[in-house]
């Protein structure tokens, strides 16, 4: 997964899909829910702790297993891994989190003009 960000979204190259061809739309966000947020901070100290985020791509062997079904979907995606730990510490393996809901494909909270407009990167979020 850090392997292959490192040799191609990371140079600022497009990731690769399952035939090796360059994916057409990236990762445009992902969703983790509450309870694994919850699951990861509890992992912590509460004063000092904090959740790193890792930028990867999903390779074969690196889709979560309850993902499989949208293999073909996910490959060469970006995708973030978090962590838990203090700021100083090195994270523990147990401490790390992948399987956020990417989008696209799972979008489920947008319908399709919303849905081809974030696939365009026509879709501008509105922060409050």
């Amino acid at each position: 997964m850090k392997r292959a960000y490192a040799k191609s979204v990371g140079k600022g190259n497009p990731g690769l899909d399952i035939n090796g061809k360059p994916i057409e739309f990236q990762t445009r966000s992902i969703w983790f829910s509450r309870e694994k947020l919850e699951f990861l901070l509890s992992q912590t100290d509460e004063k000092e702790g904090g959740i790193r985020i890792f930028l990867g791509q999903y390779e074969e062997e690196t889709i979560p297993e309850e993902f499989s079904h949208l293999k073909e979907e996910l490959m060469g995606m970006l995708t973030v891994i978090l962590a838990s730990f203090k700021k100083e510490e090195q994270p523990k393996p147990e401490n790390f989190l992948n399987g956020g809901e990417l989008c696209p494909p799972m979008c489920p909270w947008v319908d399709n003009k919303v849905s081809e407009d974030i696939l365009k990167n026509e879709f501008e979020p509105v922060l409050t």
